[in-house]
């Protein structure tokens, strides 16, 4: 005898439930540094973990030379596994090649094949779009828009971009800045607070997006070697944070990507990671160069 099964109506919201598979990893990562603190090289160790094999970055501020630094990497750019879109910032078409780039790769992702994006630098893509904002927007009346409204154009195309690289379904954000210091509120209160550079109204905001907020220092070990540190709670006055607590100290040293997402998934413990290499002094003479295919500008 044939059981009758009762057949649940499927609910709207049945499209938006979590894949399994994805389940409580990092949507974006934001990473802040002072110039020279490793922050590029450990953007690009994502390139080593296993899901995200193919990895584009929009250079637009030629911090893609630390790719010279890894030999893994190094060999994975030679494979066409790491793709590096190249802007000069000081060319008048920086902000219309930035825009139309990221949002191609944006919604052509996944038939690229891209896993992960990487954007370097966001603060200086959004000092290229305030220049353009400024000479290029016109208000109501027909002239361009004065110093306060340009930055209020600037402020929302960078929470969109933001937002754009944490809600991606297929592909993990990651953008690297420069670091700051609250000078408002260090008035205020006599506290200086680092935070991830960024200008406008969206400087409040911005830190509050990623599902991760990575502060980095470096310090020089006893041997010569360079220790990568990466704060995320915190810890060094800095803004910083994580939402996985019972996975991740605020603190990890020999800081990579395998190393965190290592932890995340459970694949290895503190106690008993491996050994994490950490980045060579040693610069090489050049830097590899890619040239990124055109495109149609759109608004």
């Amino acid at each position: 005898m044939t059981e009758n099964v009762t057949q649940l109506p499927v609910p709207i919201w049945a499209a938006d439930v979590a894949a399994t598979e994805d389940f409580g990893e990092p949507g974006s990562i934001l990473i802040h540094a002072e110039p020279g603190r490793g922050k590029s090289r450990a953007a690009l160790t994502i390139a080593k973990v296993r899901g995200f094999e193919r990895v584009a970055v929009l250079d637009i501020d030629n911090g893609t030379e630390v790719l010279l630094n890894d030999p893994e990497l190094r060999q994975k750019y030679a494979q066409g596994l790491i793709t590096i879109i190249k802007i000069d910032k000081t060319k008048p078409d920086a902000f219309v090649k930035f825009h139309n780039y990221f949002w191609d790769i944006i919604n052509n992702g996944k038939a690229y094949g891209f896993n992960a994006f990487i954007i370097d630098t966001a603060d200086v893509a959004q000092e290229v779009a305030a220049e353009w904002y400024l000479a290029n927007t016109m208000n109501d009346s027909g002239t361009a828009l004065d110093s306060r409204a340009a930055w209020g154009k600037v402020s929302e195309w960078t929470s969109k971009m933001l937002w754009a690289l944490q809600n991606h379904p297929t592909m993990l954000g990651i953008t690297v800045n420069h670091t700051k210091v609250d000078e408002k509120e260090a008035k205020k209160t006599g506290v200086s607070t680092l935070k991830p550079k960024y200008a406008g109204s969206v400087k409040d905001t911005a830190a509050g997006i990623p599902s991760i907020v990575i502060y980095m220092t470096k310090e020089t070990t006893e041997d010569g070697r360079t220790n990568i540190i990466a704060d995320m709670g915190g810890d060094a006055g800095a803004i910083s944070k994580q939402r996985y607590s019972s996975f991740l100290p605020n603190r990890l040293e020999n800081f990579s990507m395998p190393l965190l997402y290592g932890l995340i998934r459970g694949e290895i413990t503190l106690d008993a990671s491996p050994a994490i290499p950490t980045i060579q002094t040693d610069i090489a003479a050049a830097a590899a160069q890619t040239q990124p295919t055109a495109l149609a500008a759109t608004a």
